[in-house]
């Protein structure tokens, strides 16, 4: 049972959750090297991929999110490299410096529910506890999955629903720290003494 009003609340993590959680992005941007590439996986259905102009124009929303440099992968980019999933994902998963969801809408167009199948499902409990994970939904844009409420769905139990709040701040402090924590690092701001990067399933749990 959820303990958030679904139709006003602005994130369904609780204040010390989210807190934890922007500390830990801080972290994660203090540690990135400068130089380094900055890579995303953008995890979509292939009912949305085959329909070109409209992953396009997706693809190109979160393009316009992500901070300036941040490198974005999708499935056509690593089958061309020889990689099938679900056997190689966890050793690209490696290579990965944080995911997006671009699932697809559950029902009506004003629906704030979006479904993911099971290997959708299965790349971002690999990563959540770990890198900076969105949704992008249609009408809030990238939304950090710790702002989200997650359940399994499916005769198997192994796929999800994401429920993403109707009242979602484009401003929020969540949000901006899981982007910087995504912007390639520049001279002179790591420090030799930051803290390693930290491990996020003390902040919250992982989708079933």
């Amino acid at each position: 049972m959820l303990a958030v009003d679904i139709e006003t609340a602005p994130t369904f993590a609780a204040p010390r959750q989210a807190q934890k959680f922007i500390a830990a992005m801080q972290r994660i941007a203090a540690t990135r090297t400068p130089g380094t590439p900055v890579r995303i996986y953008l995890s979509a259905p292939p009912k949305l991929t085959d329909d070109l102009p409209r992953w396009e124009r997706r693809t190109a929303q979160v393009r316009e999110q992500l901070p300036a440099g941040v490198e974005m992968l999708s499935y056509a980019d690593v089958a061309a490299q020889g990689l099938t999933f679900p056997d190689d994902w966890a050793a690209l998963a490696e290579t990965l410096d944080g995911l997006v969801l671009l699932p697809l809408r559950k029902g009506s167009r004003h629906s704030h529910v979006y479904r993911t199948g099971p290997q959708a499902r299965n790349e971002l409990r690999s990563l959540v506890a770990t890198k900076p994970t969105f949704v992008h939904a249609y009408e809030q844009g990238l939304v950090p999955i710790i702002d989200c409420y997650t359940r399994r769905r499916g005769t198997r139990q192994d796929q999800l629903a994401i429920t993403v709040p109707k009242r979602w701040d484009h401003d929020s402090q969540t949000l901006r720290a899981a982007l910087r924590a995504l912007a390639p690092g520049s001279a002179g701001v790591r420090s030799p003494k930051a803290a390693p990067a930290p491990h996020l399933a003390a902040v919250f749990k992982q989708p079933a």
